[in-house]
């Protein structure tokens, strides 16, 4: 199943927050290997999903905290307050998208990302399959991101 193919619900590990994504309101999955998303998650990478907030419906409370970034921009962090699984996260770069995380979906195991980012700070173990796209850093333009995360769409 893609991202973009069906009503696709989730929410934190308590259950205290649930979400749902409406059909064709969200890009394919990517991988993140920036450092900052390893330390963050505390793993490897992260993988994750552009949603358009206008197809994002949430239930429960949840707790965010902003934090500036070195190009400017601001980025808000959205947990549960119970559990503190971090959910998504909104960046003042892109206005009216969420970036979700995708293991909080109910059905991630499904979900195989499209094209791996910042792959110069990828660990030395992980393996990325062959065929699918991978960069040094990240694309450049937006069109290039929608081309490997949308490509019905580009």
């Amino acid at each position: 199943m893609t991202a973009l193919a069906a009503e696709r619900p989730g929410g934190c590990d308590c259950g205290a927050v649930r979400y749902r994504l409406d059909p064709g309101f969200a890009l394919e999955p990517y991988a993140c290997h920036c450092r900052d998303c390893q330390t963050r998650g505390g793993g490897p990478c992260a993988v994750q999903i552009f949603v358009r907030k206008k197809g994002f419906s949430v239930t429960g409370e949840t707790l965010s905290a902003s934090r500036p970034r070195p190009d400017g921009s601001t980025v808000t962090r959205v947990v549960c307050p119970s559990c503190l699984i971090r959910l998504w996260s909104e960046s003042s770069l892109r206005p009216g998208v969420i970036t979700l995380r995708a293991g909080t979906l109910d059905d991630s195991e499904t979900v195989v990302p499209a094209m791996h980012i910042w792959t110069d700070s990828k660990q030395a173990w992980v393996k990325i399959p062959d065929g699918v796209p991978a960069y040094r850093r990240q694309p450049a333009t937006a069109e290039e991101w929608l081309r490997h995360l949308a490509p019905d769409r580009a």
